[in-house]
């Protein structure tokens, strides 16, 4: 079923003005609808997918990890370029898991996401969304993701930095990439299942849908139903995709009903000019009159219009400007590329070369080698043969060296017991040496005092006599009888002789003394 227009005509003006300006407003409704319908063609354009990602990816408030600042300026820049734009329906913006190491790389193996939308709120932070492939790494990020991971999001471009900062106007946008731990701490996006997920389960529910509404589609005319059957699918799905292209035919044929409805219009108003002919100046009058709103109207669109064109050709001016700065950076940075590029060429033919060298010593080595290999295999042989015959000589060794351990373990004990003796007699004739010692001190002191007794007894005796022995020498050692023989040679002649003592004086030998210490008087 479809709704026909109903038109309810003003007298003062023409059918003609309303069917215009229906038409004109029903032109904009449907070139929107138009609009919408490419861009979601082109986020549906891949259709294998596993997932989204959606959530915060850079804060321009903040110094990354990597001690950098991406401003806020570096961020309207990139979204506000025409570029970005294009790049964007195009799905341009694949991400990689882990950085690749150039940054405008197109080896795809290790892609996983692409980039539909982007923006920076009034907070400084960056957001986006993604949608996860289903390629090979894509699979593995599903994997890791069922299994509780949690990946980051990190921003990859070139640009020339000051001061720590990136340049804006140099700075070249191209995507986000898939990491484990990002340069912004926050950058952690949510991922999101598509309908269509890995559990069985579920991917047989989603087929009995997707059936039900593919066989069912051709019956539905309502534009409301198709919009909430539509929000039930993801938006890069195929169902998503035919649900949009039956909206879009409805939507056709009611513009084709519209346009009968006025060509109906128009005909009955030719009638009713045809059939009041005296109200012809009237009509021409009414219509002269639309036809100059219209005019107005039309030059103040032209104005607009106008102003409208001066604007994009300031932007363009400005853009034009952004994009000189970026050719030049980017012909900087490719210039800085290619010189290292070159550079690591002359250095991988230098290594090439001395690589080449050392396979051919390598080689020289080896064939050196081989030499020496033969000639020790010949040595080996030989020396097998005389280690067979050492084997038999030591065998035959053993048992006297065996018979010479036995030896000399008694010979060992033999030297302790020897070694035990010696110490033995080494500690006795410690203790006779002291034993001498005193014995000697004891000698020197009976000598001494031999000595004194012997000339106590000689004084004495000379004095009984009258004999001078001033000029003698006795000594411990000197005997009875050569003591006699001094006195007796001594000369009294000029010495005065003492009387003789009142009482007896008996000498005795020191000889005749049993203890040979003492002289009795």
């Amino acid at each position: 079923m479809f709704m026909r227009t109903t038109f309810y005509r003003d007298k003062q003006k023409p059918v003609y003005y309303y069917v215009y300006t229906n038409i004109t407003q029903r032109g904009e409704s449907f070139t929107m609808s138009v609009k919408e319908k490419i861009k979601s063609a082109v986020e549906s354009a891949t259709k294998a997918l596993l997932g989204t990602y959606e959530g915060e990816c850079a804060d321009s408030n903040i110094t990354n990890k990597n001690g950098m600042d991406i401003t806020r300026p570096v961020w309207e820049t990139v979204f506000s370029s025409e570029e970005y734009k294009k790049a964007l329906e195009l799905g341009h913006y694949i991400g990689y898991l882990g950085h690749p190491e150039d940054p405008n790389c197109m080896d795809f193996k290790n892609a996983c996401i692409v980039m539909t939308e982007g923006h920076i709120d009034e907070n400084g932070k960056v957001y986006g969304k993604f949608n996860l492939v289903d390629t090979p790494v894509g699979r593995i990020v599903k994997a890791f993701q069922d299994a509780g991971v949690q990946f980051g999001i990190s921003v990859r471009g070139v640009g020339d930095i000051i001061d720590n900062s990136v340049d804006p106007d140099t700075f070249i946008f191209r995507g986000f990439d898939l990491v484990t731990f990002p340069a912004f701490p926050e950058s952690i996006p949510q991922f999101k299942a598509i309908a269509a997920s890995t559990d069985l389960e579920h991917q047989k529910k989603y087929r009995a849908v997707c059936a039900a509404v593919n066989a069912n589609l051709k019956d539905i005319t309502s534009s409301e139903a198709l919009d909430i059957i539509q929000d039930q699918f993801a938006a890069q799905s195929e169902e998503y995709a035919a649900l949009d292209a039956r909206k879009d035919e409805l939507e056709a044929l009611a513009a084709d009903a519209l346009e009968d409805t006025a060509r109906d219009m128009l005909e009955q108003d030719s009638s009713i000019v045809a059939q009041d002919g005296d109200e012809e100046a009237q009509l021409n009058a009414q219509r002269l009159t639309a036809l100059t709103e219209l005019f107005i109207e039309q030059i103040g669109e032209n104005q607009a219009l106008q102003e409208e064109n001066n604007a994009l050709r300031r932007e363009l001016q400005a853009a034009q400007i952004s994009a000189a700065r970026q050719m030049d950076a980017t012909k900087r940075i490719a210039a800085a590329q290619l010189v290292d590029a070159v550079k690591a060429s002359e250095a991988a033919t230098i290594r090439a070369e001395e690589a080449e060298g050392r396979c051919a010593t390598i080689q020289a080595s080896y064939n050196t080698s081989q030499s020496r290999v033969a000639e020790l295999e010949h040595n080996l042989s030989e020396s097998e043969r005389l280690n067979l015959t050492y084997q038999h000589k030591i065998e035959a060794s053993s048992l006297t060296i065996q018979q010479r351990d036995q030896d000399i373990t008694k010979l060992r004990a033999q030297l302790r017991e020897t070694v035990t003796a010696a110490r033995a007699l080494e500690q006795g004739a410690s203790n006779r040496d002291e034993e001498v010692k005193r014995l000697n001190q004891k000698l020197l002191a009976s000598e001494r005092l031999l000595k004194q007794y012997k000339v106590a007894y000689a004084n004495m005796y000379a004095n009984a006599l009258g004999v001078d022995l001033d000029h003698q020498s006795i000594e411990a050692a000197t005997s009875v009888s050569d003591l006699q023989r001094i006195i007796g040679s001594t000369s009294t002649s000029n010495l005065g002789v003492n009387p003789a003592p009142a009482g007896f004086c008996e000498v005795v030998d020191p000889e005749d003394d049993e203890g040979g210490e003492l002289v009795t008087l």
